[in-house]
């Protein structure tokens, strides 16, 4: 008779007795009092304890800090280095730079340099402002308007006009002025004659300054403006064109444009537009510009919208400079540009 191999009926009864101690074991690991499952609930429970704990404690703290009757001995200076932190960022922000209270130390402390450096230069003060219809429509008469210088310094004369109902008709065809040359055409009207300049010279106090403005036709229904502006400088200071761009805007979305200030001084933006064949419907709706606020628009294309703006403020070397602007309906045919001048 031949052997079979197989599981004895004691082999069997050990090998299930041994499994049932694992599973005990196993199951006593996982679900009992000192298992798996009952130690990762408690420690999320301890966790959710030490959150509470820790956020009861920072109200505690912050209450403390604002609450001017503590007497605790710990509190009063955490509150008075907050008090103080708040204190000088909103002066530093009131200077033109902005700063937040939670600012690091040492962007307080570069910050502040850049206002003891920007701290030298005088603002962009008007001394002289008129409206005139002009009277000689040749290109050999100017119109002429004169006025006296009131300091010593860097002089910024901007000229712009409104053509009335044919705006091209009427453009001044050239201008000059006392020590000073043309930096900037302002865009042309109808793609064909420029809307305006913005001069830019020295002066001597007391000095009599003369403008001249060649109207080309018949302009007895344009209007100019002129605008004179001085930054009071006892040395010269030269100009330098810092940033420049000409762009077609789309409809009510913001353009930025940005550049880094190569230098420590005054900052002049000047904003001009040609609305192409309606010059009236794509005027800038919106913008501003880093530290600066606006000083002039110029006249309004069909005696509606501003055709541009000129604004000023005072920049830091290497400080990055934003402009945001926003036209105004479908400005397909519009273009739009922008210089930025630092003194």
């Amino acid at each position: 008779m031949k052997n079979v191999n197989g599981i004895t009926l004691v082999s069997l009864v050990i090998t299930i007795i041994i499994l049932i101690i694992l599973a005990g074991v196993s199951i006593n690991l996982v679900v009992g009092q000192d298992g798996i499952i009952t130690k990762a609930k408690q420690a999320k429970e301890n966790i959710e304890l030490a959150q509470i704990e820790e956020q009861t404690r920072l109200n505690d703290i912050y209450t403390s800090m604002n609450n001017e009757t503590s007497g605790g001995i710990l509190y009063e200076p955490i509150a008075e280095l907050l008090n103080y932190r708040r204190k000088i960022s909103q002066a530093i922000t009131n200077r033109g730079i902005t700063t937040s209270e939670m600012d690091s130390a040492d962007k307080m402390a570069a910050n502040i340099s850049n206002i003891s450096a920007s701290s030298s230069f005088s603002p962009i003060e008007e001394v002289y402002k008129t409206s005139i219809k002009p009277i000689n429509v040749n290109t050999t008469t100017p119109n002429i308007v004169t006025f006296k210088a009131t300091k010593k310094g860097n002089l910024i004369i901007d000229i712009n006009y409104d053509g009335g109902a044919l705006a091209a008709k009427y453009y001044p065809i050239s201008a000059s002025a006392t020590n000073c040359t043309v930096i900037q055409q302002d865009l042309p009207i109808y793609n064909t004659h420029y809307a305006g300049y913005l001069l830019a010279g020295t002066c001597e106090k007391d000095e009599d300054i003369t403008v001249s403005i060649y109207a080309f036709n018949d302009a007895i229904s344009a209007n100019y403006t002129i605008s004179a502006y001085i930054i009071e400088n006892e040395e010269e200071k030269q100009i330098q064109n810092a940033y420049a761009e000409t762009f077609t805007p789309v409809s009510n979305v913001t353009k930025t444009m940005s550049f880094t200030a190569s230098k420590t001084g005054n900052l002049i933006i000047d904003i001009n537009y040609d609305g192409g064949g309606i010059a009236a419907k794509y005027y800038p709706n919106k913008l501003k510009a880093t530290h600066c606020t606006t000083i002039q628009n110029d006249l309004p294309i069909y005696s509606i919208y501003n055709s541009g703006y000129l604004m000023s403020g005072i920049c830091s070397e290497g400080e990055t400079i934003t402009i945001e602007l926003t036209a105004f309906n479908d400005a397909i045919s519009a273009s739009y540009t922008v210089n930025a001048y630092i003194i």
